[in-house]
């Protein structure tokens, strides 16, 4: 169905002339003076909020006489990146166009011209704000209703293209349910027929939209009795509930209703019909979520009433706070600055709506728009700041995440993990840790064990063993891990290689060159390397450079020849490698975490014999905890991204290699010396290709060996288990199907163009549990 309709112009508008113009990711900076000005209307002061905007209208009077485009400029800018004070900036710029017309049409032009380059430049956020701003432009009569109207079915038009990947669809019906709260009442009022047009479209594709996805990103698996929506159906719901309280909200700041007596006679413009940019598949979109919902009103206390989950206010308030965190979360101070003055606290609980939007981030699932530690740092700052309030919100957050565990995603308790143990070590440590006492009758792979196992684990990587010994063996001493000393098996006499390692210790000791060693290692013969040798040699090394990660660094670069050597000889060798660094370093895990991450950049050992060896039998012990996935992960993206450094470069070659030229000889007959030149160049891209061919496949066929493998183990207890009459579904399943689900979460970018060979080679046989092949649709549906 087509939603297009040709625009009914008003005599008193004009069209706007849409430009191009090759934004990237920024907008032309204006003078300082002038944007510091404007960055601050708005802000709380000692003047009405009135007041300010009609100085700042006599100001930028007198400087569009002489500055005019650096005032377009700045005001662009303002709504690109502080779309929180949106509707001060559209009742300026309604002004302004009352007393400027043609400023109006130029401030206009740009605006179309920076959203149809953003949007090209797959900005979406910045798209999105641009957006919002020109529906206000129509409550402010800069722009016609009719040119509004034309706009968002424009957009809900590019929705139903044909042969187009739902994401993108998503993408155009969320800037139209996000634009609504705005421009929704002054169209119910005057628009009605067009806006029930626009209402109709929507909920036909709400209806028809496929949630396949909506498993796989959820933070709580199963029926946990959380909210946990698709984004699109949450705000669907929203809107409804708007809809049907005659599109009266509260919390948007209609500033123009203040100067209505001087824009009712504004003369208005019209904007040009929309153009997407086409489709096509190197383009990206946005992937769908799942609204995060920590709080409701019974756990905040007297005062403010937190807003119900399907009201448009729990929307507009956590899309707010999103945008301040968006602008504002790498500067910790600033950041609390503007939280504290958000413009509706007093109407809130707005320290709990503050925490449930930190927190709806961090566990974002594919991914968090930041790193934990950012978080962590603005939330240590703001209890700093409120120290009598919000250090018992933020309580009341990590006690309901706690009593949730059971059932959220282990990369989710992960990343909690990481953040709570981060915000432990900036309050030495101190917690009512006897409340967490049940973790102990849980088993090994219970989500509450695991996740104070590990907290107690990081810690030791931030302080002294002694210390966080002290602070938890009086609630979890059996989860307290022993002393963090190296081990040596060789250092027992009774022990059949105590000779060898010996001598091997005498020559560390002297520091003997890697050559010396190498005969040392070698089998009678010649005949290759002799294993036990090896994991002797492996095993002083270690202890004698445990003092430091210096120090195995170190013994790393010096004995690199022999690593290297011998574990070039056979993938045995790297598995004697491995197993020696986990027997050595099994008391403090941070080592064998670091020191994998250093033998596979120094290319000692290989990404495929690493997998291997975390899920063979001995490894199955170790299963769970979260330093193995840590590690595999971390050896998956260091791949991935050398995959696409290499394919940049090649890419980047290919980009500037001349045409080809005839050939031509001089006096002598010999070749010209620039066509070698391209010769040579031929061949180091000839070169290069190869290289990335290979290393593609060999990319292709890790990940093939990755899911395998998670599917045979999941796929075979579903068997035993159905076999012996028992629930599939228990602890370990749970968290072994976790981090599965984790794979295609974080490499989804290699995943999803592998998709069609992973179903023929992997995902299309029965004999895979249906468990295992749903999460494998579920990732296909997230990115289509």
């Amino acid at each position: 169905m087509s939603f297009a309709r040709r625009i009914e112009y008003d005599e008193d508008a004009v069209s706007a002339k849409r430009a191009r113009g090759d934004m990237g990711d920024r907008v032309v900076e204006p003078p300082a003076e002038l944007h510091e000005l404007l960055s601050k209307l708005g802000d709380p002061g000692p003047v009405s909020l009135e007041s300010s905007i009609e100085e700042m209208v006599t100001l930028l009077d007198k400087e569009l006489e002489h500055r005019r485009q650096k005032v377009i400029d700045v005001l662009t800018s303002c709504v690109v990146y502080m779309p929180h004070k949106l509707t001060v900036y559209s009742t300026l710029v309604g002004l302004l166009n009352a007393k400027h017309y043609t400023f109006g049409g130029e401030i206009v032009e740009k605006l179309c011209a920076d959203l149809q380059a953003f949007l090209e430049a797959e900005n979406y956020n910045y798209s999105l704000h641009l957006s919002i701003f020109l529906c206000d432009l129509g409550n402010c009569r800069v722009l016609s209703l009719n040119s509004v109207v034309e706009f968002l079915e424009g957009y809900l038009e590019a929705a139903f293209e044909e042969d187009i990947p739902q994401v993108r669809a998503d993408w155009f019906v969320y800037a139209v349910l996000h634009s609504l709260p705005w421009i929704g009442g002054e169209l119910a009022e005057k628009k009605t027929s067009e806006l029930d047009n626009i209402l109709d479209g929507l909920s036909r594709y709400i209806e028809a939209r496929s949630r396949n996805h909506v498993e796989l990103l959820q933070v709580w698996t199963g029926a946990g009795g959380h909210d946990q929506e698709d984004y699109l159906d949450s705000l669907w719901a929203q809107m409804t509930t708007l809809r049907e309280a005659g599109w009266k909200e509260q919390f948007i700041g209609r500033h123009y209703i203040a100067f209505d007596d001087r824009l009712q006679d504004a003369l208005q413009h019209n904007l040009p019909t929309f153009n997407p940019p086409p489709h096509s598949t190197a383009r990206n979109y946005p992937s769908p979520w799942i609204v995060f919902r920590l709080f409701d009103y019974t756990h905040c206390p007297p005062g403010p009433v937190l807003p119900g989950a399907h009201s448009i206010e729990r929307f507009l308030i956590d899309e707010e706070i999103n945008w301040i965190l968006e602008q504002n979360l790498l500067d910790p101070k600033q950041c609390v600055k503007a939280l504290l003055n958000y413009p509706k606290r007093a109407q809130i609980p707005l320290h709990y709506c503050i925490m449930e939007v930190f927190f709806s981030q961090m566990l974002r699932l594919p991914a968090a728009p930041h790193n934990h530690l950012v978080y962590a740092s603005v939330i240590i700052d703001l209890c700093n700041n409120q120290a009598a309030t919000v250090p018992q919100v933020l309580g009341v957050a990590v006690e309901l995440l706690y009593d949730r565990l059971d059932t959220m995603q282990p990369v989710c308790v992960d990343r909690l993990q990481q953040w709570f143990t981060f915000n432990l070590a900036n309050m030495d440590y101190q917690y009512e840790w006897a409340k967490w006492g049940d973790c102990l009758d849980k088993g090994d792979y219970n989500n509450k064990k695991v996740f104070v196992r590990e907290v107690i684990e990081r810690c030791l990587r931030f302080s002294y063993y002694d210390k966080i010994k002290e602070r938890f063996n009086p609630f979890f001493k059996a989860l307290v891990p022993p002393p963090q000393d190296v081990i040596c098996p060789m250092d027992n006499p009774d022990h059949p290689e105590y000779e060898r390692g010996k001598q091997f210790g005498q020559l560390f000791q002297e520091k003997a060159p890697a050559d010396r060693f190498l005969p040392e290692l070698t089998k009678e013969g010649g005949d290759g390397f002799d294993g036990d040798a090896f994991a002797t040699f492996l095993s002083m090394m270690l202890k004698l450079a445990s003092k430091s990660f210096s120090h195995n660094f170190s013994a790393l670069m010096k004995y690199h020849k022999v690593l290297k050597e011998v574990c070039d000889s056979s993938e045995d060798m790297q598995g004697v490698l491995l197993r020696t660094l986990y027997t050595s370093w099994k008391n403090n895990i941070q080592y064998i975490v670091v020191m994998i991450d250093k033998y596979l950049k120094a290319q000692v050992i290989d990404c495929g014999v690493l997998v291997e060896w975390i899920f063979s039998d001995e490894m199955r012990a170790e299963h769970h905890r979260q330093w193995p996935w840590e590690v595999l992960n971390s050896a998956l993206i260091k791949l991935s991204k050398h995959v696409a450094n290499l394919r940049k470069e090649v890419d980047q070659k290919k980009q500037k290699k001349p045409p080809p030229l005839a050939a031509t000889t001089d006096d002598d007959g010999m070749v010209n010396e620039k066509e070698d030149e391209m010769d040579d160049g031929d061949d180091n891209l000839h070169t290069k290709q190869q290289h990335l061919d290979n290393l593609v496949d060999f990319e292709k066929n890790l990940f093939l060996a990755v899911l395998h493998k998670f599917s045979i183990f999941l796929t075979e207890h579903v068997v035993l288990s159905e076999r012996e009459g028992k629930e599939y579904r228990d602890e370990w399943f749970q968290w072994m199907m976790g981090r599965f689900r984790e794979i295609f979460l974080q490499h989804h970018g290699e995943l999803y163009p592998m998709r069609d060979e992973l179903q023929e080679k992997l995902f299309s046989t029965a004999e895979i549990a249906t468990a295992v092949t749903d999460v494998f649709k579920q990732s296909i549906a997230f990115r289509s």
